[in-house]
């Protein structure tokens, strides 16, 4: 699990735009969601991501309302990883086809 915090000074796009920062380079960057699969509310966002290098994650970000002072952080996690290695190469068999 990948898990981090920011500060209640972020509105919830600033929250999700700092998390997909601070993935792995390797991952590439943010190409697509499965929009069936994602929920953007107010202080809340879900849903499953697809990464440059073909990784799905799913994602879960909100207001941790739980904290005692004035500075609720945002809660990010990434949850699970799907890994589409299979799709990949019959993709990549395709195109030497």
């Amino acid at each position: 699990m990948h898990e981090r915090t920011f500060g209640s000074h972020l509105q919830l796009e600033g929250a999700i735009e700092h998390f997909f920062d601070s993935f792995p380079n390797e991952w590439g960057l943010l190409v697509n969601t499965e929009e069936e699969k994602t929920e953007y509310i107010e202080s809340y966002y879900g849903g499953i991501v697809i990464m440059e290098n073909g990784q799905k994650v799913k994602v879960e970000i909100f207001l941790a309302n739980d904290v005692e002072d004035d500075d609720d952080p945002w809660v990010c996690k990434r949850t699970k990883f799907y890994h589409k290695s299979s799709i990949c190469f019959i993709e990549k068999r395709n195109e030497i086809e």
